[in-house]
């Protein structure tokens, strides 16, 4: 652990030497996207660790496409240095080392970038569109009321469990919030793109702003279980949400993936806790939301 604690450490301290963001926000992708996923999805087999290592791709280029306007070669280049440096880890997310890998990687990051980020995203701030005031003003407003939706959702749940410890925060799929279990923090908000439709439902109602979403169909190679054992060629679609380019674009999120325990790839949507909290200090500068309201829990 001391040595992948060290080349950690060092890799991340130079990527901050070098001010490359971009690959910065390529490790926050992939830290997130190890979080979130299964270590028995992820170890089930060679076919999910590489169309994990595919979709990963497709993520971090929709992420840095986006918010730095760097092409798809450009990205490849960024991932190539991150996939060279995991390589030279010593059985980095291994099936004995997954969960305090992962672990690692996220407080790293956390102590060595989180006030970068943080400063970044202040810098930018001053010079966002109308239509990201508008978004940023959504999310700032938006999400207190969900957290309280939320905190009713779980007292609820533990009175229909007659007692049962369901854990602070109910689930929703338009928010669902991700806590260190020891320290009871808040870590991240996720988002499920399917659960996007109440977000840009009420979005949509408030400013008048349609927000759609693009399916983004990726070639997968998979074995064939006929007579002729070839590799089959077909195509996986995903779907990312308008909204959420946005949320990029401004600096407030990440669109990450996962692997769930029966090795299936999905595409979330993640708001960093940190992010979130520095941003509600421009609240003041934005423009007053008339008659906002969601239906509570």
């Amino acid at each position: 652990m001391n040595v992948t604690k060290e080349k950690i450490e060092n890799f991340v301290d130079e990527v901050i030497r070098k001010k490359d963001y971009p690959l910065l926000d390529i490790l926050w992708t992939f830290s997130y996207s190890t979080q979130e996923t299964s270590m028995s999805g992820y170890w089930e087999g060679k076919e999910i660790r590489d169309t994990f290592k595919i979709w990963l791709g497709v993520v971090c280029e929709r992420n840095l496409t986006i918010k730095y306007g760097l092409n798809s070669s450009q990205v490849k280049g960024k991932i190539k240095i991150l996939i060279n440096f995991l390589n030279s880890v010593p059985d980095f997310l291994s099936r004995e080392t997954f969960d305090d890998d992962r672990i690692l990687l996220g407080e790293i990051l956390i102590e060595k970038s989180s006030k970068i980020l943080v400063q970044n995203n202040r810098d930018k701030l001053h010079d966002l569109s109308d239509l990201d005031k508008n978004i940023l003003l959504f999310v700032l407003n938006y999400i207190p009321i969900r957290i309280q939706d939320s905190i009713k959702k779980a007292d609820y749940d533990r009175q229909r469990e007659n007692g049962y410890d369901c854990g602070k925060f109910g689930y929703f799929p338009d928010l669902d919030i991700i806590m260190n279990k020891e320290t009871d923090d808040i870590v991240y908000f996720k988002i499920d793109p399917e659960g996007w439709t109440y977000w840009t439902y009420s979005f949509n109602i408030l400013f008048d702003e349609e927000l759609g979403y693009e399916r983004v169909r990726v070639k997968l190679h998979r074995k064939s279980v006929g007579i002729i054992p070839l590799p089959l060629k077909q195509y996986e679609e995903k779907s990312f949400w308008e909204f959420g380019d946005e949320l990029v674009k401004i600096g407030v999120g990440y669109w990450v993936l996962y692997v769930s325990s029966g090795g299936d790839i999905k595409i979330k949507f993640i708001i960093s806790n940190f992010i979130y909290e520095d941003i509600r200090t421009y609240k003041d500068k934005l423009p007053i939301i008339e008659n906002f309201e969601l239906t509570q829990y």
